[in-house]
């Protein structure tokens, strides 16, 4: 823990305890006054024992609850910092999570991804006030992670360049992040530069671990909730061999939610709209629920098939999908006949 402002911490304290032993020493004057009995006022005697303005304060609960506040308060204005002081040296690699799961949202519309991007605006913010000076690089962690911020020392780029980063549909693939970490442990800009690699992840809760980074120093931090969401894990279509005119729509769909989650299943061609009740099965902790559908539609033509989960979850993104069908192809036939002479009606 370091503090950004210790003095002013320091001269707060110090001012609130001598201000507060002060009024604990001083004994008022009071007027002397007759009554029938001290029986009940013995504590208050022991004021009127000296002659004297100062007393030796004394070790009561009520002193030290005030002097623990002003430690509290006097802790509170030398702003203390957690994980970014300046212990930090060499290069920290910021790698924000932008795979489809972030673009899920919480109950006030905020994606994951927004999320993590305020938490690594306000942990490099922190890290602008403190005294530490490590390169700072940016890495867009997606399929195929990307450099958003080749490494640098200047906070204002790393913070301009935030406002750069999207999100996408994409799923994350950690080895290839761990191939970009590892082309990032080298030498910073000089010669004298400290090569520690410090990697700083922010992710969900499901696309990105610890286990996905061996022998990386560093921090994940996680962003949002894992509420619960259905979706749409894979989809295909093909011909009815016997009724080229009809596709047969195949659907993969799971869901994380502890408990069977029940769908509709929207599939619409040009030519028709099937609505299908499905209910996906309870995920366990080895694996989400997951359940296979196929379901038929007409389609005497090239088609778009839009595949759609009527249902409102965490994330959008994966509740529609679409698959593509060609004409259906007319059948072939071969017609053999001597000397290249054939019936006129086979060739009708």
């Amino acid at each position: 823990m370091t503090f950004l402002a210790p003095l002013a911490g320091l001269l707060a304290g110090g001012l609130g305890l001598a201000a507060l032993l002060a009024l604990h020493a001083l004994k008022l004057r009071r007027r002397p006054v007759r009554i029938s009995s001290t029986l009940l006022w013995r504590n208050a005697t022991r004021d009127l024992e000296v002659n004297t303005p100062w007393r030796r304060p004394r070790a009561t609960w009520m002193l030290l609850l005030q002097i623990l506040a002003i430690a509290l308060l006097a802790l509170g204005i030398a702003r203390p910092v957690l994980g970014s002081g300046g212990s930090i040296t060499g290069r920290v690699v910021v790698v924000i999570d932008a795979s489809a799961s972030m673009n899920a949202v919480d109950e006030r519309g905020v994606s994951r991804f927004d999320r993590a991007v305020d938490a690594v605006r306000e942990r490099l913010n922190r890290l602008r006030r403190s005294d530490a000076s490590p390169e700072i690089a940016i890495v867009r962690a997606a399929h195929t992670p990307m450099m958003v911020l080749a490494p640098t020392r200047s906070l204002g780029d790393a913070l301009g360049a935030l406002d750069t980063v999207t999100p996408t549909d994409q799923p994350l693939d950690p080895d290839a992040l761990r191939d970009l970490l590892g082309s990032l442990r080298e030498t910073g800009e000089d010669d004298e530069a400290d090569n520690t690699l410090t990697v700083w992840a922010f992710t969900d809760a499901g696309s990105l671990r610890a286990a996905d980074l061996p022998g990386v120093a560093g921090e994940i931090v996680t962003v949002g909730s894992d509420a619960p969401n259905a979706g749409i894990a894979a989809a295909t279509g093909s011909r009815d061999p016997e009724d080229p005119a009809r596709a047969r729509v195949f659907v993969r769909l799971v869901s994380n939610a502890d408990r069977p989650v029940g769908v509709v299943v929207r599939v619409a061609s040009p030519d028709e709209t099937v609505r299908t009740p499905v209910e996906i099965p309870a995920a366990n902790e080895d694996a989400p629920g997951a359940i296979t559908r196929t379901i038929a539609v007409d389609a005497p033509g090239a088609a778009r098939v839009e595949i759609t989960l009527e249902r409102e979850d965490a994330l959008a993104a994966d509740n529609t999908a679409w698959v593509d069908l060609p004409d259906p192809a007319p059948p072939r036939t071969v017609v053999y006949a001597p000397e290249g002479r054939a019936d006129p009606f086979l060739l009708d």
